[in-house]
């Protein structure tokens, strides 16, 4: 390679040569799939897996296990289970179902005279666009398998088959969001299952929720990925009619440079919707909350801040009442410190904190490289900047599962707050669970980055030393 050719790809300081990488990595991109379509995969298996359990589960519908005289235990879409339900047709009440059916159970005797009462028209509605999610996703799983493994972006049927599945994902999505948009209207009005008042959505329904959504941002992705593919291929048929020179041209203007990978520009967004939850886990008092239906003293609390209503410490010797919502280090809690504060919660705020900052940090190193500010450095170092915002979210993410773990079993301790069983883990712990997810999903695509940068850069240390002739040589021999 002459000296002449070399300027081509370097910058004239010594630079690594943007426009080269960008080339490289629109090459690599050209042989792959996308991240969209990656991740789109990844998506359809959160909601086939979600989909498929909550249509086989039992569990849409659940009674208060402590309501010991309740006739209902659960139900879903396909089966009921009573703890002790009376005939509704019989008004001397002679005849009681105990136990898990199928609705169209033919065996139990009695059990087709009140498939009316069981099946209302609402529950059949919910069956039926249920069951057509259900069609769509499993014909979807076919196609994505084709797609996974025996389907490259050259062939000539790819963008096609993007576009299939991404119809049939929308179509799943379409239909259960209708199914659970209309159970969740109707499934737990009076009138249908007996002590509605006590009856809530189970965990199966939370599950229909979560697989109805995935199932539409995977349908998205899909159809951004046939889009992605077709521009490529616009792409690749323009820059077959390109000719060197123009090439050469546009690779010395220096304000084209290679923009974030589609990994970095992922993992990004992630870090930020992780590190919005932790910011509001961290600051709500909402760890740990009472049942309303107790009267408990103890309300709710947070890592800083406990909320009592008319609370009497009963090792206190003097007759205090602590009442409202109080910093935890204000001087109404100064008598109480040492019992509301436990080793054990000290260490969780020590983690929790420790993540929020190193979160923080991330999101900072994150946004640099995605506005290339300051553009030389970045371009030089990102491979760096990379490897450290993802050292940064793997650490909070091994922070927050260590506090998490830690709040969740120590929380019930009888030496700590007051009758445990009439406590339940509040909304302000699931985010923090979520955020230790969300950034454990944002290191390994800014980890992904961190190795395309580095092979990048180890290719661009072996341009110029190409570019440099041997000292021991003359040039001529």
């Amino acid at each position: 390679m002459s000296r002449e050719t070399a300027k081509v790809y370097v910058f004239e300081k010594g630079e690594k040569n943007s426009e080269y990488r960008y080339a490289n990595q629109q090459n690599i991109r050209m042989k792959k799939r996308s991240m969209a379509g990656n991740f789109a995969v990844g998506t359809f298996v959160v909601a086939l897996v979600c989909i498929f359990v909550s249509f086989c589960a039992p569990a849409w519908l659940v009674s208060d296990p402590r309501i010991t005289g309740a006739n209902l235990d659960r139900l879903g879409l396909w089966s009921h289970c009573f703890r002790s339900l009376p005939d509704p047709q019989d008004d001397y009440q002679r005849r009681f179902f105990v136990g898990c059916r199928w609705v169209y159970d033919p065996f139990t005797t009695g059990y087709d005279e009140i498939r009316g009462f069981l099946l209302p028209p609402f529950m059949i509605v919910t069956q039926f666009f249920y069951t057509l999610c259900f069609i769509c996703v499993l014909i979807s799983l076919i196609l994505v398998l084709i797609f996974f493994l025996c389907f490259d972006p050259e062939q000539k049927y790819f963008v096609l088959l993007s576009l299939i599945i991404s119809a049939l994902l929308m179509s799943a999505g379409v239909t259960g969001g209708l199914a659970v948009i209309v159970f969740a209207s109707l499934g737990n009005t009076d009138g249908w299952m007996p002590g509605h008042a006590n009856n809530f959505f189970g965990w199966a329904f939370g599950l229909a929720v979560a697989g109805v959504v995935m199932a539409i941002i995977s349908g998205s992705l899909f159809l951004v990925e046939s889009r992605i593919q077709r521009k490529k291929r616009e792409y690749l048929k323009e820059s077959q009619t390109r000719n060197e020179r123009n090439c050469a041209i546009m690779t010395a203007n220096k304000q084209e440079y290679p923009k974030a990978t589609n990994a970095l520009v992922f993992g990004g967004m992630l870090t930020y919707i992780a590190g919005l939850m932790l910011m509001m886990s961290f600051a709500s008092p909402y760890w740990i909350q009472s049942y309303q239906e107790t009267y408990s003293n103890f309300k709710h609390m947070g890592l800083w801040e406990y909320c009592f209503d008319e609370f009497r410490y009963p090792y206190y010797q003097f007759d205090k009442q602590f009442d409202g919502c109080h910093y935890i280090f204000s001087q109404e809690y100064y008598v109480i410190r040492e019992w509301l504060l436990p080793g054990w919660l000290m260490v969780v705020q020590a983690f929790v904190t420790l993540g929020l900052m190193l979160s923080f940090s991330s999101q900072i190193i994150i946004a640099c490289e995605l506005i290339r500010l300051p553009l030389e450095f970045v371009l030089l170092y990102e491979w760096l900047l990379s490897g450290i915002a993802f050292i940064c979210n793997a650490v909070t993410s091994v922070l927050l599962f260590l506090a998490v773990a830690i709040f969740g079993g120590e929380c019930w301790r009888r030496d700590w707050l007051m009758y445990p069983n009439f406590n339940y883990l509040s909304w302000s712990y699931g985010l923090a669970v979520i955020s230790m997810f969300f950034h454990a999903f944002a290191a390994f695509f800014i980890y992904m980055d961190t190795r395309k940068m580095w092979e990048l850069r180890k290719e661009s240390r072996n341009l110029v030393v190409q570019m440099h002739p041997n000292p021991g040589r003359n040039g001529f021999v």
